[in-house]
């Protein structure tokens, strides 16, 4: 295990929680030290570790700490489960012990190396105590379909943007940006500050502000690019069909939400790809959940021909 991202994956197991500052000065050393890596930003990889489950942030307080393992059952995959959540070395040991040529579960192991992101492993299983017996082991949890029953519980955007913290308005003063829905950029903030997104930079921490009639309120960047891009009537939620069980596109700038992310990922136990088009691709995402994540960021997704999905 010495790829970049499983070695940091194993680090951040190890000491399960921490600051915003703490995480990038590790990601900086490890991931600074070879020109293979020296580029990757550490907002991406806390977006890549997030969406695959390994993670959970508070951007209002600025810390992170990791999930709890579990074995999370795939749609369109039969039986077959992701292992998600802590990866510490001493889980790692009992999962080879209990998938080894001793053991007497009816179990297979593979792993899958994405170019970003860590390992990602799969469980094959025979029957559901053997599935379940693992997770005892490894001191985990077993979900089925998670994909699923997320998707069919996601909050409206509104309402999400509803229950984070109200303010007055967005602060003046340092380094004030306004996002356009049109443009998907980031452009100075006009003196009227009128309603849409703004971006607050200060102290080298981003914090994000969104204006509108029902007020304004502090919100994770990417809740806050979706909430712009709904009141603004813009469709940028892309449905690519003809890959295998079908993909989610979405602009770079335009990532998907916390949530509506890691219910797109766990269809596949993948992360998202980025392409040369600037574009992120969740991948192996059923259309049925497609249309949920959409209906819950207040989109119609066009296909990759420019039509609307039914």
């Amino acid at each position: 295990m010495d790829r970049p991202y499983d070695l940091f994956l194993n680090w951040l197991s190890e000491r399960e929680e921490g600051t915003w500052d703490d995480f990038k000065a590790a990601h900086s050393w490890l991931f600074g030290v070879s020109d293979e890596t020296a580029r990757r930003k550490p907002s991406w990889t806390v977006h890549l570790l997030t969406t695959l489950g390994h993670l959970e942030m508070d951007w209002l307080n600025g810390r992170w700490s990791v999930t709890q393992p579990c074995l999370v059952n795939l749609p369109s995959a039969g039986a077959t489960a992701v292992l998600v959540g802590s990866r510490p070395s001493s889980l790692v040991q009992r999962l080879l012990d209990a998938t080894g040529d001793e053991a007497t579960l009816d179990l297979v192991v593979t792993e899958f190396e994405p170019v970003e992101g860590p390992q990602v492993i799969y469980v094959q299983y025979g029957t559901e105590p053997d599935i379940l017996g693992l997770a005892s082991l490894l001191g985990a949890r077993f979900e089925r379909y998670a994909a699923g029953w997320m998707s069919a519980i996601l909050s409206p955007i509104a309402d999400q943007v509803l229950n984070s913290r109200e303010r007055v308005e967005p602060p003046r003063g340092y380094e004030l940006a306004l996002f356009s829905p049109r443009r998907l950029t980031w452009e100075p903030a006009p003196n009227a500050v009128p309603d849409g997104l703004y971006r607050n930079r200060a102290y080298g921490l981003d914090r994000y502000w969104l204006k509108a009639a029902g007020g304004t309120h502090e919100v994770d960047r990417d809740l806050g690019v979706w909430a712009a891009l709904a009141a603004a009537n813009r469709r940028v939620l892309r449905y690519e069909g003809w890959q295998i069980n079908g993909a989610l596109e979405v602009p770079m700038v335009a990532r998907l939400p916390h949530l509506q992310a890691r219910t797109a990922v766990l269809c596949s136990g993948r992360p998202p790809v980025r392409s040369d088009r600037r574009t992120v691709q969740y991948l192996n995402v059923p259309r049925s959940i497609a249309n949920r994540i959409a209906a819950s960021l207040d989109q119609v997704i066009v296909d990759g021909e420019g039509e609307p999905v039914a």
